[in-house]
């Protein structure tokens, strides 16, 4: 048996081993323990349903983060571009301080990048005129604005659907674990119960998992 066959793989080599039991019910039920069959049944049927939802939430959540680095870096240039332009007109110290040059923004890091606008849009309520000297518009600081609340509510929807996406592959890796448990004490009663008849073994063993 693989040591980690993927959930597709342990769907079908389980509703192989019930097609199978089921012919043999009634000499494999003696040998296993109460609601061996049924559980493995209901847990084969649980893990055809999430199999397919757990490739397309790792595509969601794939889709999710190339979005949020995507607006990430378009609001880390935006603001880059406001220091530069403060730097170039040469403004006075405690403004170049108040919009951030100097510090470092990582363009790819959601806090840095939130942290960096926030200073931004105070400078600018600060130091209005001054940074209209060196071309700074209200439509800029509305820009930065925007693009730093989509940026904050986008990584608060993808820290929660990280949560949900946990409590999902939990509850498929267990239902996993005791299929293949279920299917290992299928197996085991039938190397019991068919030792005089190995062609027949021999489709219960080629039913596991690859």
């Amino acid at each position: 048996m693989s040591k980690k066959p993927k959930p597709e793989a342990v769907v079908r080599s389980a509703l192989q081993l019930l097609e199978l039991a089921g012919k043999d019910r009634e000499v494999l039920e003696p040998r296993l323990p109460a609601g061996t069959l049924s559980g493995l049944q209901a847990d084969a049927d649980g893990l055809r349903i999430e199999a397919p939802g757990a490739v397309a939430a790792r595509q969601l959540t794939m889709a999710a983060t190339a979005t949020l680095e995507s607006t990430a870096t378009t609001l880390a240039a935006q603001v880059q571009g406001i220091r530069t332009a403060s730097r170039r007109a040469r403004l006075d110290a405690a403004v170049l301080r108040a919009v951030g040059v100097g510090r470092r923004l990582h363009a790819t890091v959601v806090s840095s990048v939130v942290e960096a606008a926030a200073l931004v849009e105070q400078a600018f309520g600060e130091y209005p005129d001054a940074l209209r000297s060196a071309g700074v518009l209200l439509a800029d600081i509305e820009r930065v604005a925007a693009l730093r609340d989509r940026l904050r509510s986008m990584n608060e929807a993808q820290e929660l659907g990280k949560v949900s996406s946990k409590e999902k592959t939990a509850s498929r890796n267990l239902m996993k674990r005791r299929t293949l448990e279920a299917m290992g004490r299928i197996l085991a009663a039938a190397e019991l119960a068919f030792l005089d008849q190995p062609e027949r073994l021999a489709l219960y063993r080629a039913a596991l998992p690859k």
